[in-house]
């Protein structure tokens, strides 16, 4: 099987290089293989229409309400194709013009690329610029007739006359529809794109339908939105955060070309570019740096430089660039860098962050040790110092991936990042990795979001089998497990039969230490799964001699696709009871694990994660918390290829790398924010918010991938880009009333005006408010939606008008008296629109 994922070219990321546009537009983007099939619909001799293309546009039914981006191909033919058919206008067509010239050069002795020169096109030739103005007469008198016929002004994003005749405008499909009519019109097509295999965060959350041109600019990939990002630092050099991107983007820095922060600004210019704008460092971090027994005697620069990893990942996730072609990396287990040579043979056709397009500043408030380093864990006074230095920055949005919380109007914290929300500063912080029981998040301020831990539907499978077992006291049967490794034939052992004195008082089965030099010799080690990294163990046993390494589950729970340092599989709870029976009958026992070959595969998504923190939380249990989930399991982006600092766990650099928590699933939200803020430069964070929650999709499983999540699982559900683009309502609040709120001074934060409805203790019946605004003209209609028995919602008015800007309060009223006594109830107030998406307002309410 060939392990490379196959490339959809997308007519939204590789530009067409013969392809130009007027100068007052931004150049286009489309594929050469869809430009060729456009084409051949319409070009042929003389510019008439051919006959078997009878139909200029074909209605999408089932397409919702909107604008969209149009392709209108007009008759005529472009410049590099014409082939001289009209009277006074020469062929611009090199293979026609230059047919002479194509003689002489068959027997040239200039070079390829001198012959290849002279037969391009040139835009300079009398012949070109004389028949391109005929064309932009041409599709200025379109335009006029457009302009009659629909009785409005026409959002032209695009003229084409090179390699194409025609614009892309945005128009509804009934606008559509009308053009086509037109005499001049050869067809209209909805814009479209291929997409392509990629890591499918970003995929799945719709963000490539905004990207594809769903807003006020042809291209909404974050471009001029800057990304905070509090963290571990960045690897700067990475190519997730190169001046130009995979897909050719050139970066522009808002700041001008050259204005950097932070280190940047000082001695160290080098780390940043276009892209990368600032990176920020704080002497709470770095002056660790100077212990040279945990940093050694040539200590790293006390800059911004990622030294773990983590920060890189969620930069990356958050706004890395599009990248091709990437390999999957194993990590350098052992080593302080990493050569990035370490693949396991799979390639992702694309990974890239949400916003691949924005402008990053790295904050680095964390030391870049783990758990259990002499140097781990993040100082308060830089988290603070960086949110001081976010709002000076000017950043649009925040990612912080980071745990804390507490009481939201005592926090130091917690109230910076109401000041950075007063500043325009869009949040997404990370729920904790503490569930799945409630009351695990300590996340509960209402005015930053907070992100729950789902998945993706997205696995790399490395399946694979042990088997042709011999030996013991009878036969057994192959075994499916998984494990990018390679394949081995050795005597087969559990690591249990074994004294391990480098722990003298562990379990020797969970091989929790390395084995001294010697104890193996060759073999397959059998190791019980638990307390240290899955990876960790096979290291433990190759230091011992093992040959190859088999990791057997204890209990129910997942089988990864790990890379080991020796061959291996993981098995299942089961098939690891089995194969230890097995081996503790008779002697002589051998085994084979077959080597694997990666396979993307993509299954069901939207199931929680089971470490991900479960609302509700105190001390303000009226706030619903987590307010969404987004991909948060097993996510493939940057990493640190340096890893400095980590004298108690052992360094293992890559250049990317999987992580998984709620750190992985905040960046998604923080991409989409300014995958959003792109799109619709004028909304608040709040905006933002209310956007992303009204329009999240609650089809989302508890952590057994059956029972459906409730909202202290999953908040409003798992986010959808594309539709919280295209919302017709959002909300407000401002800092006065977020204040004003304070339980401790009299407040009430069930008065809030936030997208959720909460109430800890609902004597029978309560009720809220909400004030929802139009972001265009539409009519709604409102009613409650119970989830829970004995729970009824009601919702007035029961349908509301509002033009553009135009705003509404409903009152939301539940009554929980036949509710079962001291638990909580769910469900929505749901808001229907033919034109819009569907927003939903979750309800949870503890019936007393």
């Amino acid at each position: 099987m060939n392990n490379k994922v196959t490339i959809a070219v997308s007519t939204a990321l590789l530009t067409m290089a013969t392809m130009q546009t007027s100068a007052s537009t931004v150049p286009t983007q489309f594929s050469a293989a869809a430009l060729k099939s456009v084409a051949a619909l319409s070009i042929n001799k003389g510019g008439t229409l051919n006959k078997k293309q009878v139909k200029k546009f074909r209605v999408e039914k089932d397409l919702a309400e909107g604008t969209y981006t149009y392709i209108v191909r007009l008759k005529d033919q472009p410049v590099a194709t014409y082939d001289g058919s009209i009277a006074g206008l020469d062929a611009t067509n090199p293979q026609i013009a230059k047919k002479s010239l194509f003689k002489s050069l068959v027997k040239s002795t200039k070079s390829s690329q001198e012959i290849r020169k002279e037969l391009r096109l040139n835009l300079n030739a009398p012949e070109v610029v004389a028949y391109a103005s005929y064309l932009e007469s041409k599709q200025q008198n379109f335009l006029s007739k457009a302009l009659s016929k629909l009785g409005n002004n026409l959002d032209v994003v695009y003229k084409y006359k090179n390699a194409f005749n025609g614009m892309a405008v945005r128009l509804t499909q009934d606008e559509a529809q009308t053009l086509a009519t037109l005499a001049d019109v050869a067809y209209v097509e909805r814009e479209r794109m291929e997409r392509l295999d990629t890591d499918t965060g970003p995929i799945h959350i719709g963000a490539p339908q905004v990207w594809d041109g769903e807003g006020q600019s042809a291209v909404n990939m974050g471009e001029g939105v800057i990304i905070g990002v509090l963290d571990t630092g960045i690897n700067s050099d990475h190519p997730s955060f190169a001046d130009i991107g995979g897909d050719g983007y050139d970066h522009t820095n808002p700041w001008g070309s050259g204005v950097y922060v932070g280190d940047c600004a000082g001695d160290y210019a080098a780390m940043c570019n276009d892209k990368l704008i600032g990176v920020r460092s704080y002497a709470s971090v770095v002056d660790n740096y100077d212990d040279t027994e945990v940093f050694f005697d040539t200590p790293p620069a006390k800059n911004g430089e990622d030294y773990n990893g983590h920060g890189s990942h969620t930069a990356g996730t958050s706004g890395g660039n599009i990248l091709l072609n990437v390999p999957m990396l194993d990590a350098e287990v052992g080593e302080l860098e990493g050569d990035g040579v370490n693949t396991t043979g799979f390639e992702f056709g694309q990974i890239s962050g949400v916003a691949p397009h924005a402008n990053i500043v790295a904050y680095q408030i964390c030391n870049p040790g783990d758990s259990g380093d002499t140097y781990s864990g993040c100082p308060g006074a830089a988290i603070i110092a960086a949110l001081d230095d976010a709002v000076k920055d000017g950043v649009d949005v925040i990612n912080y991936s980071i745990s804390g919380g507490g009481d939201p109007w005592a926090s130091n914290t917690e109230q910076a990042f109401l000041a950075a929300q007063e500043a325009g500063i869009f949040s997404a912080v990370s729920a904790g990795n503490d569930g799945p029981d409630a009351y695990t998040t300590d996340k509960s301020a209402p005015w930053y979001t907070v992100v729950g831990a789902s998945t993706h539907g997205r696995e790399v499978a490395f399946d694979k089998q042990i088997g042709e077992f011999t030996g013991g006291d009878s036969e057994l049967a192959a075994m499916d497990g998984k494990s990018a490794s390679g394949a081995i034939t050795a005597s087969i052992v559990w690591a249990g039969d074994y004294t391990n004195s480098n722990d003298p008082d562990g379990d020797p089965a969970q091989c929790l230490q390395p084995f001294p030099e010697g104890t193996f010799d060759g073999e397959i080690v059998v190791c019980d799964r638990g307390a240290i990294a899955r990876v960790q163990k096979a290291i433990n046993v190759a230091d011992g001699g093992a040959g190859g390494y088999v990791l057997g589950n204890v209990s129910a729970g997942t089988v990864n696709n790990d890379v080991y340092v020796i061959p291996g599989i993981h098995l299942d709870q089961t098939n690891a009871d089995a194969l230890r029976a097995w081996l503790a009958s008779g002697e002589g026992h051998t085994a084979t694990i077959t080597a694997a070959v990666g396979e993307l595969q993509i299954g069901q998504a939207d199931d929680m994660a089971g470490f991900s923190s479960r609302g509700p939380n105190g001390p303000v249990v009226d706030i619903m918390t987590p307010s969404v989930t987004a991909p948060g399991v097993s996510i493939y982006a940057a990493y640190a290829d340096q890893q400095f600092g980590h004298d108690e766990n052992s360094p293992a650099p890559s250049d990317f790398a999987f992580l998984q928590g709620t750190s992985m699933s905040a960046p998604h939200v923080a991409g989409a924010a300014a995958v959003l803020k792109s799109a619709h430069p004028t909304w608040t964070p709040d905006n933002i918010r209310s956007a992303l929650m009204l329009t999240a999709t609650n089809d989302v499983r508890k952590e057994d991938g059956t029972t459906p999540a409730d909202v202290f699982d999953m908040g409003s559900g798992s986010i959808r880009v594309n539709l919280a683009h295209q919302t017709g309502l959002v909300m407000n609040e401002t800092a006065a009333n977020y204040t004003a709120a304070n339980p401790a001074e009299g407040g009430d934060p069930k008065t809030l005006n936030i997208p959720s409805v909460s109430n800890a203790n609902c004597v029978g019946l309560c009720d809220w408010t909400r004030t929802l605004t139009a972001t265009t003209a539409g009519t709604w209609t409102v009613e409650g939606a119970s989830i829970s028995d004995g729970l009824i919602i009601t919702a007035t008015p029961a349908t509301f008008t509002l033009a553009a800007g135009e705003s509404q309060t409903i009152a939301i009223n539940v009554d929980a008296i036949a509710a079962e006594s001291d638990a909580w109830a769910f469900g929505h107030v749901v808001m229907t629109s033919g034109a819009h998406p569907t927003a939903r307002i979750p309800v949870s309410v503890k019936a007393s």
